[in-house]
């Protein structure tokens, strides 16, 4: 084969992979996974940025000139990320930041794989055949992901899939795990679909293009998802505006397909409706209840003002290098009493907003190159709309910029994720693959002798083999066995999942969470077996933990408590000790949090030491007055005093909460057994009284 053959297959194949990858990127879902979990669609990425690596590589072995083309985005995405290597750099969870939290990934492992995809689609992408195949391809994912999401709103969950995201599949998310994901994909894909019905002159194409079109509509519809709606809206008002100033259209055909359209999609909700299962017949979600509940429902923008007002707390203190990429969730919790909020806000892993997510992780030199890679997105294609007398480039630029307007409104109130930001960087990549072919110059031309072109290729066939089993499988293994663990329709025996719980952590060390479950199912195993052994494992995990974070309040508060219950169980003076310390340790981390302190009078009353039992419970009671559970133990330790008079009291107190429990709602049965105890003492006391 000459040298000009195996250039032209290389870049053959690497213009098929920027086409497939897009194509099965929306339809990688694992069922067993968590539902939120993007760690196949994270190893996806990963496996196709080193094939495109690998080919480029080839490429340069083969004595070939590497040409890069001049586009506006080229300096500002470089920079970009730039800094966010800078902020990993300097994280002080240097591992979290470069790999991501788990299943998720959204760490700078990611953010280079969408580099490199959009950095070989603005260079490698420059035809509009190329372009119309990677539409239709993205229109075939979108309309297979439409149809299982139509398919769970008329309640077809699929087995399993539902228990992993809702209680019930009111909200659809397909092969996405989660409703604002699938709306975030869809807002990219309906306006390429769209553009295809304008620009195919086969009928049957135009109405098969038309029924893709409608259950996207249809499926973004059902993601219940307020800011996947605006985004929409947004959306749909730009391009109809854009569509208006530079494409030439009959309005009679535009008129045709809009009815066409509108009829297919209200038929599909109302059918969607009538059709349902039985099991979700009774919801009572659509459009309006889902408006009405946007101030009081949980993950409400309420709650969002919380969580942004942290993230300008930290980028007032943290401005240059933000706190590191993945890092928000610890510095949530490290900022959240300074606003004096409630603590019953559990911590965000991710801001719910774009632009505060790129601040707080990676600064505002960050931001700044962010806010310029999308003005210059914008303007340079604007601009190559004004220049192009094309009537599919005007459709297609048309189609790309508003799916990234779109984007970018529904990700004010949600985040990158691994399947949805793959996205927004392949269209950044298309309008940069629009620049001139004149517009280039030759980044490298080398020169390798024959023994020197193989011994490369052998290198670089065991570094692809060694990257894509430690940077794109890995994450992958190991959060199918910690999942594979913790399934609860799975029901492997108990040694079974600390087996696969300890293969995870073998392949991701750096997961903490896989070290809870793991000591958490070694708790189980002392409780089947009563061996030290077991509970001895669980806490050592658990203190190796908090030695590594040990201003964290979790894997305090788990440690706490395990000392405490075994304390309890066995009297054991010295668990009890530990417990009270650690207990000790978490009121001064959240002096705000009423159980802490109920926890430590509790360790206190164990060790017989009352004065500080009788002060941690009365802050507890300062703290929630309706705790009949420490009046409880203050009417114990009032018994131990010898002061009959004020453990009556205390008791009678405790009996009064719980009665008013009792009305508000239904107690439980260890509260059931509380009350009988002290009916029980205060009978007692009576008559001794």
């Amino acid at each position: 084969m000459s040298k000009e053959e195996f250039v032209k297959k290389t870049e053959r194949v690497t213009r098929a992979s920027l086409i497939i990858a897009p194509t099965l990127m929306p339809l990688l879902f694992l069922p067993p996974l968590w539902g939120a979990s993007d760690a196949p669609k994270y190893t996806f990425l990963i496996l196709f940025s080193l094939l495109l690596l690998w080919l480029f590589a080839l490429k340069i072995l083969s004595n070939s000139k590497v040409k890069i083309y001049h586009n506006p985005l080229n300096f500002l995405v470089l920079s970009f990320l730039l800094t966010l290597v800078s902020s990993t750099f300097f994280s002080p969870d240097k591992e979290i930041s470069f790999w991501g939290l788990p299943s998720r990934q959204t760490g700078l492992v990611t953010f280079l794989g969408f580099f490199i995809f959009w950095f070989f689609t603005a260079n490698c992408i420059k035809d509009n055949k190329t372009r119309l195949t990677l539409f239709k391809g993205i229109t075939f994912s979108a309309s297979f992901v439409g149809i299982i999401a139509f398919l769970q709103r008329c309640g077809y969950t699929f087995g399993s899939w539902y228990l992993f995201y809702y209680p019930d599949p009111l909200r659809s998310f397909a092969t996405f795990g989660n409703p604002n994901f699938l709306g975030a994909f869809l807002i990219i894909s309906i306006p390429i679909t769209s553009s295809l019905i304008f620009i195919s002159k086969d009928a049957t194409f135009k109405l098969i293009s038309l029924f893709s079109l409608s259950i996207q509509v249809v499926s973004l519809y059902f993601t219940y998802s307020r800011g996947t709606w605006l985004g929409f809206l947004a959306a749909l008002i730009f391009g109809f505006l854009l569509f208006l100033q530079y494409f030439k259209f009959k309005l009679k055909n535009f008129l045709s397909s809009f009815l066409i359209l509108s009829l297919f999609t209200l038929l599909l909700i109302i059918g969607a409706d009538l059709f349902r299962s039985q099991q979700i017949s009774q919801t009572s979600y659509n459009f309006l209840s889902r408006l009405r509940s946007l101030p009081t429902e949980e993950g409400s923008t309420k709650e969002r003002v919380v969580f942004w007002r942290v993230c300008l707390k930290i980028i007032k203190e943290h401005p240059l290098q933000g706190t590191g990429l993945e890092r928000y969730q610890k510095a949530f919790e490290q900022y959240l009493p300074t606003l004096k909020e409630s603590t019953s806000i559990s911590p965000p892993d991710r801001p719910h907003n774009d632009f505060l997510q790129v601040a707080t992780g990676s600064g505002l030199l960050a931001l700044t190159f962010y806010f310029g890679i999308i003005t210059a997105f914008f303007l340079s294609g604007i601009n190559l709309l004004k220049k192009t007398s094309n009537p599919e480039e005007t459709l297609m630029l048309t189609a790309i910029l508003t799916g990234g307007l779109g984007y970018l409104v529904q990700n004010q109130f949600n985040f990158h994720t691994v399947g949805t930001g793959f996205f927004f960087w392949l269209t950044l990549g298309l309008v940069a693959g629009f620049s001139p072919e004149k517009e280039v110059f030759t980044l490298l031309q080398a020169k390798f002798s024959e023994s020197l072109r193989i011994s490369g290729l052998v290198f670089l066939a065991l570094a692809f083999l060694i990257l894509a089993f430690k940077l794109g499988l890995s994450p992958t293994l190991a959060d199918w066995y910690f999942h594979q663990s913790i399934n609860p329709l799975n029901p492997i025996p108990l040694d079974q999942k600390i087996h696969l719980n300890q293969k995870a952590i073998k392949l991701m060390p750096i997961y903490k969470r896989y070290f809870f479950n793991l000591s958490q199912l070694y708790l189980t195993k002392y409780e089947q077996t009563q061996s030290p052994e077991y509970f001895k494992k669980s806490v050592h995990l658990l203190e190796e933990i908090v030695k590594a974070n040990p201003r964290e309040e979790l894997p305090n508060s788990l440690l706490a408590g395990v000392y405490l219950k075994y304390g309890e169980e066995k009297k054991n003076k010295w668990a009890l000790l530990k417990a009270a310390q650690r207990y000790q340790i978490l009121t001064q981390l959240n002096s705000k949090n009423s159980d802490y302190f109920y926890n430590l009078g509790v360790s206190h009353f164990l060790l017989e030491e009352y004065n500080e039992a009788l002060f941690a419970l009365k802050r507890d009671i300062s703290l929630n007055p309706k705790d009949g559970k420490a009046y409880f133990i203050l009417g114990k330790i009032y018994e131990k005093k010898n002061q009959t008079q004020k453990a009556i009291e205390n008791y009678q107190k405790a009996l009064e909460l719980y009665e008013k429990s009792k009305q508000e709602r239904k107690i439980s049965p260890q509260d059931k057994i509380l009350v009988e105890k002290i009916q029980k003492r205060l009978k007692q006391l009576e008559v001794r009284k």
